[in-house]
């Protein structure tokens, strides 16, 4: 039986002989080195299709995403133009219905001052037509003298029945016997001026104060 060697005799040995040291570890071949050359080639060959394949794809990508956005670009502006008209349609909308009611207000305003007129018209004929409805019939109260102000004055309504009279003389107050309406009672015309009266007469005619 060969005698065991101790580890200090294993290391003279070792040092007896310097000039041949362990060999150093190898490197693992690269993966393609195992291929050869024909698979190498094709390797190469995969690698440039999957890179063009990406570059082509990502090109795409981006010309998609071009699309898409000016895509989007046009359709806010179609929706913002479609708003726009909107917006349009509804104010020329509240404008009418404004100028609507406006006329509305305006035309029962008017209607309401030629009431007043009128009321007025009787009182100025009370003692000189036989019956103060006449001047009501007789006289257009559209047609009579206004100031710079639009306003009827007193004066003027008394120089229309006096030109109701020499027109149509019958129709005058029979000495001794007054009016037909003369012994009752007539309210005075409102002033159309108080803001109390006003809204009173528009009351009178369906117009909300």
């Amino acid at each position: 039986m060969a005698p065991t060697r101790t580890p200090s005799r294993v290391l003279a040995v070792f040092l007896r002989h310097p000039e041949d040291p362990p060999a150093p570890p190898v490197d693992p071949p690269a993966p393609d080195e195992d291929l050869g050359e024909k698979g190498k080639a094709a390797l190469d060959a995969e690698r440039r299709a999957r890179r063009e394949a990406e570059k082509t794809a990502k090109q795409a990508a981006d010309e998609l995403a071009k699309v898409r956005a000016e895509a989007d670009e046009l359709r806010q502006k179609a929706m913002s133009d479609d708003e726009k008209k909107l917006a349009e349609a509804l104010a020329a909308k509240e404008v009418e219905i404004r100028q609507a009611i406006t006329a509305e207000a305006d035309t029962k305003i008017a209607a309401a001052e030629r009431r007043v007129l009128k009321e007025r018209l009787k009182t100025a004929a009370t003692s000189k037509l036989t019956n103060v409805a006449d001047a009501d019939v007789f006289v257009n109260v559209d047609d009579l003298e206004r100031d710079a102000e639009g306003n009827v004055s007193d004066a003027a309504l008394a120089a229309a029945v006096e030109a109701l009279l020499k027109e149509r003389p019958y129709l005058g107050a029979k000495p001794g016997g007054g009016s037909a309406d003369q012994g009752h009672r007539r309210d005075a015309a409102p002033d159309l001026k108080d803001p109390k009266q006003l809204q009173a007469e528009l009351a009178k005619l369906g117009v909300r104060p």
